[in-house]
């Protein structure tokens, strides 16, 4: 899809939604593909009357990816026991090599992450470093009442890793419901929602539909063309800030208009909004914009007076007939009133 289609952040959100459904096993090949040291071999060691301490270990190993590396009390190692007793530190021992404390510890932690190992130089970088070191002095100050706060948001509590039979039949359940509401959107289906059903729906925030790209892509291509005119009775292009007649031509690549994927959403949705009846807030904050916008920086008798904001929209015909170009008004608006 990156490579075929602009779509903005949809390819990363769908490669993201599908990583949830990856299994446990392929997780573990993928971690054990990646080490880049035997984590068996590093063992970490805190101050055993610190459940604080502790916790935080287990939190950096997990979130670091470092699942093998062992964490045990300091007070069952010697070395390890007089190296907290003398600096205050918990420490890091990566197998008789080397042992690191305080904020050397977690660069070395780091260094080691299959995932953030890039980090770990970046950290070292003498400001960073040096900032990092301030802020472990400042947990060891503060260690007593982040022990208190721990005790209460993070407290120790038996892993359930089964969900229970329940919570399966329930799975089952709105995945067959959501599978016949599904059903129930496509031309021709026999059957529809009932009124109780389609509350429930909205209640559960179950709803969807199968209609991205179907039944077929958006068959239009639309770029704005905004002809403006200031108070000294030049004509501009509001669109583009030129002081000139704007170009009519369809552009090279209709999507370079748009500034970014979240202005042409915008855009495309205002003038998707212009063939219904009724106002079109969307244009009428968009017209207000453009005043505020032009007129911020504008001398004077250069300010943006009145404009009209025009589409034009190309249909894509079947069987490769010419293409229809057509110069939609959506809106015109008066800066002044």
């Amino acid at each position: 899809l990156f490579l075929c289609l602009e779509m903005g952040l949809y390819p990363l959100v769908a490669i993201l939604m599908n990583l949830v459904f990856l299994p446990g096993w392929m997780w573990d090949w993928l971690g054990a593909k990646v080490r880049i040291v035997a984590q068996d071999s590093l063992v970490i060691y805190y101050d055993e009357g610190c459940a604080f301490c502790h916790k935080t270990c287990r939190l950096l190993t997990t979130f670091l990816i470092l699942p093998d590396v062992s964490i045990q009390p300091a007070q069952t190692d010697p070395k390890a026991a007089v190296l907290l007793a003398v600096n205050n530190s918990w420490v890091v021992s990566d197998g008789g090599e080397g042992d690191y404390l305080e904020w050397d510890a977690v660069l070395h932690l780091v260094s080691c992450s299959p995932l953030f190992w890039p980090l770990a130089r970046i950290m070292s970088l003498q400001p960073l470093k040096s900032l990092g070191e301030r802020f472990y002095q400042l947990v060891v100050r503060k260690r007593p009442l982040l022990g208190r706060a721990t005790a209460v948001a993070l407290p120790w509590r038996p892993a359930r890793m089964r969900s229970g039979l329940v919570n399966h039949v329930l799975a089952g359940i709105f995945l067959a419901f959501v599978t016949f509401q599904n059903f129930t959107t496509l031309p021709g289906f026999p059957l529809r929602m009932s009124d109780d059903l389609t509350a429930f729906r909205q209640t559960m925030g179950l709803y969807q539909n199968w209609t991205q790209f179907a039944p077929h892509p958006k068959m239009t291509s639309a770029w704005p063309v905004i002809l403006g005119e200031l108070t000294d009775g030049a004509v501009v292009d509001v669109y583009n800030r030129r002081p000139k007649i704007p170009d009519w031509e369809k552009p090279a690549v209709v999507s370079a208009v748009y500034a970014n994927n979240r202005w042409r959403t915008y855009l495309s949705a205002m003038e998707d909004l212009s063939y219904e009846d009724g106002g079109n807030l969307l244009a009428l904050n968009y017209a207000r914009y453009l005043c505020r916008t032009w007129n911020a920086t504008a001398s004077s008798g250069k300010e943006l007076s009145v404009f009209n904001i025009y589409f034009n929209v190309e249909a894509s015909l079947p069987e490769y007939r010419p293409r229809i170009v057509r110069n939609r008004l959506i809106w015109s608006h008066d800066c002044a009133a």
